[in-house]
């Protein structure tokens, strides 16, 4: 009689604890698929008179396979990634998502100073510098740029389309010895949002924040009008590497992105 007091009374325990247990295991924090791209490494440089390439972008900006290659497709040049598919399905617009953070943290090395040099990019849009928008030529494109700078550190800001550079209030530099090349390797820790609404950018590097930067260039539209660049159709996440340097293949790792909207 007293067992089967006691197995009554361990069962009755073991139901209340699952009873209890259960809005916590239900609650459990986890990373919905896409809200983080998995780490990897790009690598591209070593090019003749040419560039190379590689980057992944998530949905919508899907290709087979990695994008990658040398420009024009005869030139001699390195160049890959470490990605697979897995980063592919992520896409919002800005009826979903007024602002975006991305934070992640990169380490470059092998990067030769400015202007013959490797460098990276992560962010929302098109891809490397905008050379290519997925829908047409309207699409926004935002992204944080970080490259090797003739003083031997690094510079690392906010931009939207190439050329277009920030005031140096918006760059967070970094000093070494300069005509190093390639530059020291380094490792830095970046956040950036994106607030679509306003067309501007928070970049914080390091604990460090530079000022805003506006984005969204004005463009010519197939009808002949000038025309702002838009952002409220499906965009993608990208990072990648782009090189004209002769002798050096840049390489960048990157942990974990976390995408946040």
């Amino acid at each position: 009689m007293q067992i089967r007091k006691t197995m009554f009374l361990i069962i009755v325990a073991l139901l209340l604890i699952m009873v209890i247990a259960a809005p916590a295991m239900a609650a459990k924090p986890s990373a919905p698929p896409g809200k983080t791209i998995t780490g990897g490494s790009f690598w591209a440089g070593s090019t003749t008179g040419s560039y190379a390439y590689s980057w992944i972008a998530t949905h919508p900006i899907y290709y087979p396979e990695e994008k990658e290659g040398v420009s024009p497709p005869t030139a001699a040049g390195e160049f890959g990634n470490t990605y697979g598919r897995n980063i592919r399905e992520l896409s919002f617009d800005e009826m979903q998502a007024s602002n975006v953070t991305l934070q992640g943290t990169v380490t470059m090395r092998d990067i030769g100073p400015w202007e013959e040099t490797s460098y990276f990019e992560v962010g929302l849009g098109g891809s490397l510098n905008s050379w290519h928008q997925h829908f047409g030529s309207l699409d926004g494109s935002v992204y944080v740029i970080f490259l090797a700078n003739n003083q031997g550190g690094y510079n690392i800001h906010v931009q939207d389309y190439a050329t277009h550079y920030p005031g140096s209030g918006a760059v967070y530099s970094t000093m070494g010895t300069p005509g190093d090349d390639p530059v020291p390797p380094a490792t830095f820790h970046f956040v950036v949002r994106f607030d679509l609404d306003n067309r501007l950018a928070y970049l914080t590097v390091d604990g460090v924040s530079v000022d805003p930067v506006s984005f969204g260039k004005t463009i010519l539209a197939p009808d002949g009008v000038m025309t702002e660049e838009v952002f409220d159709v499906p965009i993608g996440v990208f990072a990648g590497m782009v090189s004209t340097d002769t002798d050096n293949t840049g390489r960048v790792s990157m942990s974990a992105l976390k995408v946040k909207m």
